[in-house]
């Protein structure tokens, strides 16, 4: 039993270091981008894009927008 709660503790672990280097891999493509990090400040317009609609070929999800509204 100790060693199955072992067992789990080091993948929660390990689940936790390929997160963060996930993360950092992330920062460092959006800092080097063209546009590098981009910061809102509150009271500015935005738009979201919804991309579940991006790899479907229903016919149903063609006509949806794709941009919400700004808010």
């Amino acid at each position: 039993l100790a060693y199955i709660k072992q067992q789990r503790l080091d993948a929660m672990d390990l689940t936790a270091v390929h997160a963060i280097k996930r993360k950092l891999k992330f920062d460092r493509r959006v800092i080097l981008s063209r546009t590098g990090e981009v910061a809102f400040d509150e009271g500015q317009l935005v738009q979201v894009y919804d991309n579940a609609a991006d790899m479907t070929f229903a016919t149903s999800k063609k006509l949806l927008p794709w941009w919400s509204a700004p808010w």
